[in-house]
């Protein structure tokens, strides 16, 4: 169903169940997963805002709630990398099995985080907007968007951001520091053609947390896999539906 077709149908009945109907009358919904819902195109009326709201409101279990969609904005992200913000969680959110978070531990954590600066007119926004202007090749400038094809890389960043009508604008982007993995040789078979190039690789783990929302109790919290992608060195973006990567597979040697 359509987010929109979730607005304009969907009900929410007896302690909150989430129902819908089917040609067969109606049902109930035990799991909601959202292939859209990403982007502010996906809400163009009142009604595909609904189709969000409904959802979250009731007992179905989402993926992603809107608490885990909003971790994957770039601004949370940069906002937890702050020093004295990893204290504030439980260990069980951030997947550790410890019963509490002290100051060094809670740095050791930082230390797994790259460099993220906020963009805004604070007085850490204006330094950051002031280091990347100096330096553009080490950055990379993020919207609050999920997926690939809206990041601002490297020489474009300085003309880009004094594109921007006001200060205020700046608002919605954060500033990273660039990761470079190490280059490599490897083939990759793309469009029907197998080449080999210099390419670089990003492994990616899948994690898996239920909750319930009554109590707050964590009921699962655990790896559940792994994605490899790999691209040509020089392409900046590498999501394999963006047509900038291939799936890939790992040799240990």
């Amino acid at each position: 169903m359509t987010l929109y077709e979730i607005g304009a149908s969907a009900e929410l009945g007896t302690n909150y169940s989430l129902v819908v109907p089917t040609i067969v009358g109606k049902a109930e919904i035990s799991v909601v997963y959202l292939r859209a819902g990403y982007g502010p195109g996906d809400y163009p009326t009142e009604t595909d805002w609904e189709g969000r709201r409904k959802p979250e409101r009731s007992r179905a279990i989402k993926c992603p709630t809107i608490v885990t969609q909003l971790a994957g904005c770039k601004k949370l992200q940069q906002a937890l990398a702050v020093p004295g913000a990893v204290e504030r969680y439980p260990p069980s959110l951030l997947a550790l099995s410890i019963r509490f978070l002290d100051s060094e531990k809670a740095e050791k954590v930082r230390k797994t985080f790259t460099g993220l600066y906020p963009l805004d007119d604070t007085s850490e926004g204006l330094r950051a907007r002031a280091l990347v202007l100096a330096n553009p090749e080490c950055f990379v400038v993020k919207p609050q968007r999920e997926g690939g094809g809206n990041n601002i890389y490297r020489s474009s960043i300085p003309g880009f951001l004094q594109s921007l009508p006001a200060q205020s604008h700046c608002n919605s982007y954060i500033l990273m520091d660039l990761i470079r993995p190490p280059p490599h040789v490897n083939s990759i078979f793309r469009d029907g053609r197998l080449y080999t190039t210099t390419v670089v690789s990003e492994f990616g783990v899948y994690g898996v947390m239920l909750w319930d929302n009554n109590d707050g109790k964590i009921l699962v919290n655990k790896e559940a896999g792994w994605l490899m992608r790999t691209k040509p060195h020089e392409n900046d973006e590498g999501g394999v539906t963006t047509q900038g990567g291939c799936l890939d597979s790992v040799s240990l040697t």
